[in-house]
C-alpha cells in the first residue's frame, strides 16, 4: 500500500512538474500566428484580422511598467515621422492593459499620443491578451507580418524603418 501510495505520489509531482514548465512555454513567440482580437475603445474598434496583407506593430503597455510606455512614446513619435515624411508606415496598434480607463486617457493626454491609434484593453480583451502574449513576463511590442505571425518582438525603430521603402 505503501509503495502504490508513493507512486502515484511521484505520478503527480511528475505530472505537475511538467505542466508548470510546458504552461512557460505559452506565448507569443517569433514564428506564432498571433490572435485575432477585437478591441473597441473611445467608440471606435478595431480588428487585427482587417490587417492581414499587411504589417503590425502591436504594443502591449500599462502606466505602470516604465519600459513598456517608454517604447509605447518611441513607436508613436515612429509613426508620427513616418506620417509627416509622407511614407506608408506599419499599422500600429497600441493597447493599454491597465486596470482604470481614466488613467490610460489621463496618461495618452499626458504623453501627447496619437488618439487614434491607442485602445484600452476591457477585462474580456485583457483576459485573451494576457493567455497568449502571457503578460506574466512583461509587457512588449510584437511585430506581425503579412501572413499574421510574429517576426520580432521589441524591435528597434531603425529594424522598423528597413521594412519602409
Amino acid at each position: 500500500m505503501k509503495k502504490s501510495f508513493m507512486l502515484a505520489a511521484s505520478i503527480v509531482l511528475i505530472f505537475l512538474f511538467s505542466y508548470g514548465f510546458t504552461n512557460e512555454e505559452v506565448g507569443a513567440k517569433v514564428g506564432a500566428y498571433a490572435p485575432n482580437i477585437t478591441l473597441t475603445s473611445n467608440g471606435k474598434t478595431v480588428d487585427i484580422e482587417k490587417y492581414r496583407g499587411e504589417y503590425v506593430l502591436l504594443s502591449l503597455w500599462s502606466s505602470y511598467d516604465a519600459s513598456s510606455r517608454l517604447r509605447c512614446n518611441d513607436y508613436n513619435a515612429y509613426v508620427k515621422s513616418s506620417a509627416l515624411k509622407g511614407e506608408k508606415s506599419i499599422n500600429y496598434l497600441s493597447v493599454n492593459l491597465d486596470d482604470n480607463e481614466k488613467l490610460f486617457n489621463e496618461i495618452v493626454r499626458l504623453d501627447n499620443l496619437n488618439t487614434d491609434l491607442q485602445y484600452f484593453a476591457g477585462e474580456s480583451e485583457r483576459s485573451l491578451i494576457d493567455k497568449f502574449y502571457n503578460l506574466n513576463s512583461g509587457f512588449n511590442t510584437y511585430l506581425i507580418n503579412q501572413a499574421g505571425k510574429i517576426v520580432a518582438i521589441n524591435p528597434t525603430v531603425d529594424e522598423l524603418n528597413l521594412l519602409n521603402p
